[in-house]
């Protein structure tokens, strides 16, 4: 999953036209996208390199609760630097529309 991934990456970088690299792009984006269900279902069809499911199982989650508190802190705390990233991006978008004005 990750080398399709960065083969999208290499791939919008590659093609020098935008639109062109756009196009290209998605093509890749929906012809790996079944890849997700493999990656997911894997866990249940391969059971000798993974683990059971532990968060999303048909009966209910089987993981400690003391674990869900740290799942809830990371994602609290990628939540907030994600926010933080999108108001300077903001912030950084605002000032260049200014400067071309």
């Amino acid at each position: 999953m990750f080398l399709i991934y960065l083969g999208y990456l290499l791939l919008r970088q590659a093609v020098d036209e935008g639109e062109r690299a756009a196009r290209y792009a998605a093509v890749v984006a929906v012809i790996a996208a079944p890849n997700i269900f493999l990656v997911h279902q894997s866990v249940n069809w391969w059971r000798t390199l993974h683990q059971p499911a532990s968060l999303l199982k048909a009966g209910g989650a089987t993981m400690p609760a003391i674990l869900w508190g740290g799942i809830v802190v990371n994602f609290v705390g990628f939540g907030l630097l994600a926010a933080y990233f999108v108001a300077r991006r903001v912030a950084l978008l605002r000032r260049e529309a200014q400067a071309a004005a």
